[in-house]
């Protein structure tokens, strides 16, 4: 019996040790709306004026207005792979549980 009293009383300061993986902070993802280039097709851009006027100097695109240019948006979440991998550390560390000697 004081066997295991020893072994449930080394397995708990094990469990009390153990270092559960905090919540990741959200990683910046490519932008939907420019496919992550930072550049969307100008509205304004009139391929047929381009060709009359010479003088006619509209981009054919613009900076993206939902990522700034950036090509990057900033996410309120952890993405799903972000969380995947912090559920496969979180089972890692608290394995340990599986492992009780009773």
């Amino acid at each position: 019996m004081e066997s295991d009293a020893d072994e449930l009383d080394s397995w708990a300061d094990e469990v009390e040790g153990t270092d559960v993986p905090e919540l990741p902070e959200p990683e910046n993802t490519d932008c939907d709306e420019c496919g992550g280039t930072g550049e969307v097709d100008n509205p304004d851009y009139d391929a047929d004026e381009d060709a009359e006027d010479e003088d006619y100097a509209e981009p054919t695109t613009v900076e993206c207005a939902e990522c700034g240019g950036s090509g990057e948006v900033e996410n309120d979440e952890p993405t799903d792979e972000q969380m995947d991998d912090w559920r496969s550390e979180v089972e890692d560390a608290l394995s340990v549980l599986d492992e009780c000697p009773v």
